[in-house]
């Protein structure tokens, strides 16, 4: 999972390689003509564009890209971010923080066996995906190396070492 140092360093390359695209076309003394035969010739290029298996730019999206530039500058480049990150949509709030009851009680246990724990006890009724529960439990920090490592921490002894040799 990205920090968001890392993430902020992967908006800002993906913004300057949409300025790249563009920079050419925000020419303000170009004629209508002469933007659309530009932006015609940069659709059919291939690029190397960052963080994407795509090697082609549709015309449609350079216009945009140059619409969005020209009405807001530069800052709305950025990739936006979806509102809904991190949430689960397919189970309830109540749910979730059952979910989350759970994992902590019970480190050992994975989330799969949590959530089918509490299906059993008809705490949780929603049906949920491997790959959407997974999303949901890094997202909200409680994957099971990091529950793991929290308990191991808490029976750490005042003079328990991690590490062999740490107390010299």
């Amino acid at each position: 999972m990205m920090n968001s140092e890392e993430r902020e360093q992967r908006a800002t390359l993906i913004q300057e390689f949409r300025y790249g695209v563009i920079a050419e076309l925000t020419n303000q003394y170009l004629a209508w003509g002469e933007v659309r035969r530009l932006i015609k010739e940069k659709a059919e290029r291939e690029y190397d564009i960052p963080y994407s298996k795509k090697n082609r730019i549709t015309e449609a999206c350079i216009k945009n890209w140059l619409k969005s530039f020209r009405k807001y500058g530069r800052e709305d480049l950025m990739p936006k971010t979806r509102s809904d990150c991190g949430n689960c949509r397919n189970l309830k709030a109540e749910e979730v923080t059952e979910l989350v009851k759970c994992l902590e009680e019970r480190p050992e246990l994975t989330a799969t066996a949590c959530l089918k724990k509490l299906q059993e006890q008809s705490k949780i009724t929603s049906r949920l995906s491997t790959s959407s529960l997974s999303r949901l439990v890094v997202s909200l920090g409680m994957d099971r190396a990091s529950r793991k490592q929290k308990v191991s921490k808490e029976k750490n002894l005042k003079f328990d070492f991690f590490y062999p040799l740490e107390c010299v």
